[in-house]
C-alpha cells in the first residue's frame, strides 16, 4: 500500500484540532476556603467566585492568597484531567499527543510506522 504521506498529516492534524476543541469545551472546577475558581481544560480561567464567607472570614491580604491558592489549585485539576484525556484520544490505536510527538521528531519514520500499522488491522 502506498501511504500518502499529507493525507497522514491531514488526518492527525483533524485529530489534534478535535482534541483541543474538548479541552475548550470542558471544565474543571476547584474550590478552596469557599473561593471557587473555574478553569477550561485549555487554561482559560473562566471564573473565581467568592462566597460572602470567604469576605467575612479573610482580610485582604489573605483573601489575595486564598484566590491564588484555588486558581492553582485549578490549573492542577486541569493538568490532571488533560492527562487522563490525552491518553484517550487516539489516531489509528495511538494516543494523539504520542503521535504528535513523533510526526515532530521523525515524520518520515513515523508515517511508515503508522501505514504499517495501518496494513495489518486490514
Amino acid at each position: 500500500m502506498t501511504w500518502d504521506y499529507r493525507a497522514l498529516q491531514g488526518e492527525i492534524d483533524r485529530a489534534v484540532e478535535e482534541y483541543a476543541d474538548v479541552l475548550a469545551r470542558e471544565r474543571v472546577t476547584a474550590e478552596v476556603d469557599h473561593v471557587t475558581a473555574v478553569m477550561r481544560l485549555d487554561g482559560v480561567l473562566l471564573d473565581v467566585a467568592l462566597d460572602p464567607r470567604a469576605l467575612r472570614r479573610h482580610e485582604p491580604d489573605v483573601l489575595g492568597k486564598v484566590i491564588t491558592e484555588a486558581i492553582r489549585a485549578a490549573e492542577r485539576e486541569v493538568d490532571a484531567r488533560r492527562d487522563v484525556l490525552a491518553d484517550k484520544v487516539t489516531f489509528l490505536g495511538h494516543p494523539v499527543l504520542e503521535v504528535v510527538r513523533e510526526m515532530i521528531s521523525d515524520p518520515q519514520a513515523a508515517a511508515r510506522r503508522l501505514a504499517t500499522e495501518a496494513d495489518v488491522r486490514r
